[in-house]
């Protein structure tokens, strides 16, 4: 016997009320993903202004749970398009008879899909600078700990060499 709530899905499926179903799920996404956008360039801002790090935390906490929502909307989502046979909200759009629903549930998913490649750049573009920033914080440590190279090469894992004047960094692997 199916769940209750797939078997409420799956009657208003039945009722041609599909469509409405599907509109507040794309708005929210469009919503979700626009909020995640702005709260991610606000972090970029901060990780570039910020060389101490000060609000970088909190940022990137204001992040976390939106995208956590979206990926929640999207598994109703794709529990929704399982019983209507479909794989994605797109291919579910097309099958349906040309309405108002219809042509706003179009413009949504081309919103949403411009969306998602300005979330995809932005979280790319804060991955590179947190990359960057901790690479930053390393060469720190290491100016303080007066680490320094060794003039020979010395592979992965091997000892150093003798008379290797640098010795153990703080965070090698082997400390």
């Amino acid at each position: 016997m199916p769940k209750r709530s797939s078997l409420k899905i799956n009657l208003k499926i039945k009722e041609g009320t599909a469509m409405k179903e599907i509109l507040p799920m794309l708005q929210q996404q469009l919503k979700l993903e626009d909020t995640a956008v702005k709260r991610l360039q606000e972090l970029r801002r901060i990780l570039v202004d910020s060389t101490s790090g000060q609000g970088v935390a909190e940022a990137a906490s204001t992040v976390t749970p939106l995208l956590q929502e979206l990926g929640e909307l999207v598994k109703k989502q794709e529990e929704w398009l399982s019983f209507t046979g479909q794989d994605t909200a797109a291919a579910y759009v097309e099958t349906q008879a040309d309405s108002p629903e219809k042509q706003l549930a179009q413009r949504l998913l081309a919103a949403i899909g411009v969306m998602q490649e300005r979330l995809r750049n932005a979280l790319a573009a804060d991955q590179q600078l947190l990359k960057k920033s901790g690479a930053f914080i390393q060469f720190h440590i290491n100016v303080m700990n007066q680490a320094q190279a060794s003039d020979i090469y010395a592979p992965p894992g091997a000892a150093a060499p003798a008379g290797d004047p640098r010795g153990r960094q703080m965070f090698d692997a082997g400390v």
